[in-house]
């Protein structure tokens, strides 16, 4: 069963109950408590968490009910005035939320339509520019829209072809100069672009090979030195990169082993201190657990935050 496939058989199996509890859930101002880490949980909740949640935390912000339109929940970004953005996979859609505003929440935009090209959309990125970016798994294409988008809109820009390498593309990210970071869930590869990537263009380099320890990659994220921080959700590990890592280029650090707690880790974020947040899809059946690792963390690391229990957590962001 492929990656997408998997999340959207969990996601069926708690849709009907959760909609009947919280569907008539009224919208609400959290308190301002600080900063705050998002996930997107069991396709039909995000969640805001403070950055200093432990153990079993109530998020003070949850998005939820059946105005929210939310059924499929998987990448989360957030832009610079703190809305929200969702990819909702299964529906082709981007549902964007106003900020600090929870419960049934109605999208201030919506993103879906013919025109736009959506195809089983993951993970998602906005660059300094103003453009979202967004990974089509099911396409092999990187579409971006200038924001604010709305409506059944074509792409600005769409990056497909055979010489993209893509091969279900799910990661998306964006590093300090611009350059488009693309993870192929399939291909086991990271993907680099220039920032004026279009068309079916091949990549300036491209990280991929036995030695890179790439096994099912989705998150993607920098730190503040610009090493890159890969997601990989078959292998249940983090790897890390130096800037402008090429080809078979190994990882300065892998965090996996018993004590770290990875099990399925799907997207990631890195905050301005280093540390890295990981939300983890885990095992179906059972409760997993969002993870935030210190600064520099490696090998068998224990995390220095474990929030939960949670079920099926997906999409990460600051």
């Amino acid at each position: 069963m492929s990656q997408i496939s998997r999340f959207l058989t969990i996601v069926c199996s708690v849709v009907a109950l959760a909609a009947c509890n919280s569907s008539q859930s009224p919208t609400y101002t959290p308190p301002n408590s600080g900063p705050r880490f998002y996930v997107t949980q069991s396709g039909i909740f995000v969640l805001g968490f403070n950055t200093t949640a432990n153990g079993n935390a109530t998020p003070p912000l949850q998005i939820t009910g059946s105005g929210t339109q939310l059924a499929t929940a998987t990448g989360i970004v957030r832009d610079s005035t703190g809305k929200i953005y969702v990819a909702n996979t299964g529906q082709n859609q981007l549902l964007v939320f106003p900020p600090n505003v929870g419960g049934n929440v109605s999208p201030v935009y919506q993103v879906s339509g013919s025109s736009t090209q959506l195809s089983a959309p993951f993970g998602l990125a906005i660059t300094s520019q103003g453009y979202l970016l967004v990974a089509n798994q099911t396409s092999n294409a990187v579409t971006e829209y200038l924001l604010p988008a709305n409506g059944n809109i074509a792409p600005s820009v769409t990056i497909a072809g055979a010489n993209t390498t893509f091969n279900a593309p799910e990661g998306v990210a964006v590093d300090a100069t611009g350059n488009i970071y693309v993870a192929s869930f399939s291909g086991n590869s990271i993907a680099v672009f220039p920032a004026t990537a279009s068309g079916n263009v091949a990549p300036l380099r491209t990280i991929s090979g036995a030695a890179t320890g790439l096994n099912g990659p989705i998150g993607l994220a920098f730190d503040s030195s610009g090493n890159l921080y890969v997601s990989n959700d078959l292998g249940n590990s983090i790897t890390v990169y130096s800037p402008g890592a090429n080809s078979n280029a190994p990882p300065t650090r892998t965090i996996s082993g018993n004590l770290t707690n990875l099990v399925a880790p799907e997207f990631i974020a890195v905050d301005s201190n280093n540390r890295l947040y990981v939300s983890n899809f885990g095992t179906p059946g059972f409760p997993s657990y969002d993870l935030v690792f210190s600064s520099g963390a490696n090998g068998n690391a224990t995390p220095a935050q474990v929030v939960g229990p949670l079920s099926q957590s997906v999409g990460m962001s600051l």
